[in-house]
């Protein structure tokens, strides 16, 4: 038996009996399978974690776009491109990533509980699947503002 079945199999058990997303699920929207890697009998929190640092990723992407500090040029083209609409949603998926990061977090700092883990993993897994859905809407939009501005810059270059 593989890892990654073995994985599979043991997180099928608490999905029964916590009512979690499905594995699969989990897999196509956030790679959950490389935890397969890591050998441990504590299923729920290290899928908690695993969740956890997929949310670091987004609060990270999200922050550079909205405070495009000391970033690669290509993000701080792209958080200047946001418009208004947008920001306003980006700050929304902020302060959404956030709030639930630090939710995450706490738990880190109590005693173990296999339930409260189980319970962040149905609130991240939700909040994770509707901020990817909204950070997708948000960069769509803000890579047609830097084509427009990209064609207008071209079009006004003096040697074309």
């Amino acid at each position: 038996m593989s890892k990654l079945e073995k994985l599979k199999e043991k997180y099928t058990k608490f999905q029964k009996k916590y009512g979690l997303p499905e594995f699969e699920k989990l897999n196509e929207n956030l790679s959950v399978e490389r935890m397969a890697n890591s050998e441990t009998d504590l299923i729920v929190l290290e899928t908690r974690r695993y969740l956890m640092d997929r949310m670091i990723n987004y609060l990270d992407f999200s922050e550079k776009l909205l405070n495009p500090t000391n970033v690669p040029i290509g993000l701080m083209i792209l958080g200047k491109n946001i418009d208004e609409k947008n920001k306003k949603a980006l700050n929304k998926v902020y302060e959404e990533l956030l709030k639930n990061y630090l939710a995450s977090l706490k738990l880190d700092f109590e005693v173990y509980s296999e339930e409260k883990n189980a319970s962040a993993i149905k609130t991240l897994y939700k909040s994770l699947i509707e901020i990817k859905k909204q950070l997708y809407e948000i960069i769509t939009s803000a890579e047609v503002e830097m084509d427009k501005d990209k064609k207008e810059r071209n079009s006004n270059d003096y040697l074309n």
